[in-house]
């Protein structure tokens, strides 16, 4: 807390010991950096989910595994999230978490019913959920497929007859999603964050304005006690204190929308 020594009358001493007071409790304390860093936190995750969706609808080939399946690009489809740490105080420190996927994978044209087997007629009816597309195709790893209940597995293979191959045994997927996918939501997240796009987009919203609004509220607005002393009036220090942790609390309330 910030100490004032002075000659000048307590009315004014105590004035000024509540502006600074207010300073400190819109700026620094605990409640006012709560609530900037929810705001800066939902800021920044519409920001760069924004992003990523534009960024997505023009490079499909290298974001379509992070969304649900022919949705790229798409708010409601995504399948990350922004999600923050604690650190230090009052700091944050930001990441992305991967959503499952819930839908079914859809069955490529070939193995479907317009590409029936020319002996038996049969072509592929069923597929799954593969849950967990974006984290795996993002980190490029393998996908190992096993048929169920003894039967088969049908896969595109460009080497084998009419693009189709069959195999009762585990069959095992490099690059299921492409080799641009690889490390690209992690190469999007660092650069968006590291060129600055994040800053200029919370300053552009106006949240960085916040503190400085939460003070003009609060410290212009002396109380009452202060306002109607005479010049030989006495304020402890925890009096004055109280008074400007509260009027910021309220200001922290009008400004933020939330205490």
């Amino acid at each position: 807390m910030i100490k004032v020594e002075t000659n000048m009358g307590p009315v004014i001493t105590g004035t000024m010991e509540y502006e600074l007071a207010c300073v400190y409790e819109s700026m620094e304390s605990t409640k006012a950096m709560s609530a900037f860093n929810d705001l800066a936190f939902r800021t920044f995750d519409k920001g760069f989910g924004d992003y990523m969706d534009a960024r997505s609808r023009t490079s499909p080939k290298s974001f379509h595994h992070v969304y649900e399946w022919n949705s790229v690009g798409v708010k409601t489809q995504r399948l990350f999230r922004l999600i923050r740490t604690k650190s230090g105080k009052n700091g944050m420190r930001f990441s992305y978490h991967f959503i499952n996927s819930k839908k079914v994978a859809p069955i490529d044209p070939i193995l479907g019913p317009k590409n029936p087997n020319p002996i038996t007629g049969r072509f592929v009816r069923k597929s799954a959920v593969f849950r967990n597309k974006a984290f795996i195709m993002e980190e490029g790893r393998d996908v190992r497929v096993r048929p169920k209940n003894g039967r088969y597995i049908a896969f595109v293979s460009p080497n084998s007859p009419r693009g189709i191959a069959f195999s009762s045994k585990e069959v095992i997927i490099k690059n299921p999603g492409g080799k641009q996918v690889r490390y690209a939501l992690a190469q999007s997240f660092q650069g968006w964050f590291s060129s600055g796009a994040g800053t200029k987009y919370l300053k552009a919203s106006g949240a960085m304005d916040k503190p400085g609004k939460v003070y003009k509220r609060a410290g212009t607005r002396l109380p009452t006690s202060l306002q109607r002393a005479n010049i030989s009036a006495k304020f402890s220090k925890s009096t004055i204190q109280g008074h400007a942790r509260a009027a910021v609390i309220a200001a922290i309330a009008q400004e933020y929308g939330t205490i």
